[in-house]
């Protein structure tokens, strides 16, 4: 439970479609926690497509401490049948004593779109 709301500055906001891109920086010694929804539509091709939210830390210190996905919707093409899928998630990170980021990657997606919505702590 939260007893106090966040700075206007430490609200943060990202989104992104169809490209690779960095969405979130959490600095040093802060926490950042988010709602994250990413939605796929894979195109004809007989490919798994999976977007996903990944987050980077700059040191071990970080929570968690190594490079970890932390949403991803997956979409496969059947019979040359485009498909769709959607997620929506929450995400807890600790930035460490270096910070970390939080950023897409589209993963053989024909379409995909990601919207990040938080608060630092």
């Amino acid at each position: 439970m939260i007893y106090a709301k966040p700075l206007p500055a430490d609200i943060l906001c990202a989104a992104a479609t169809a490209t690779t891109a960095t969405l979130v920086t959490v600095p040093a010694n802060r926490w950042y926690t988010a709602d994250v929804s990413v939605s796929v539509s894979n195109g004809s091709a007989l490919i798994a497509a999976s977007p996903a939210v990944t987050w980077t830390p700059n040191d071990a210190t970080a929570g968690p401490s190594t490079t970890t996905v932390l949403a991803r919707a997956t979409a496969d093409s059947i019979a040359s049948a485009p498909q769709q899928n959607s997620i929506l998630t929450g995400i807890l990170v600790f930035g460490g004593g270096l910070g970390g980021v939080l950023s897409f990657a589209l993963n053989s997606a024909t379409n995909a779109s990601v919207t990040i919505n938080g608060f630092l702590l």
